[in-house]
């Protein structure tokens, strides 16, 4: 399903991403594929973006790698669902 996404977005991983999201509740139950750690870093990610502060004490050299990495896809996948959903109340 994925790579049906990421043929279809013509590479765009962001889009792909939100798209397989989108169609897993035709063929999953959600509550079984829900990560808790995933939900934790996006929790950590909007209140980091909502708030200004840092995701970790410290400076930018203090931020773990992983969470550099983590950051950037969740970044990318919300910034293409904000852009979808303007297009979408554009049309109307």
């Amino acid at each position: 399903m994925y790579q049906e996404s990421l043929d279809y977005n013509k590479g765009n991983r962001s889009g792909a991403i939100l798209d397989t999201y989108t169609q897993l509740p035709f063929f999953s139950n959600l509550n079984i594929l829900l990560d808790v750690k995933l939900q934790n870093d996006i929790r950590r990610y909007m209140y980091a973006k909502d708030t200004g502060t840092p995701p970790y004490s410290g400076g930018y050299g203090d931020t773990p790698k992983i969470w550099m990495d983590k950051y950037f896809i969740i970044k990318s996948i919300i910034n293409e669902h904000e852009g979808r959903e303007i297009k979408k109340r554009g049309k109307k």
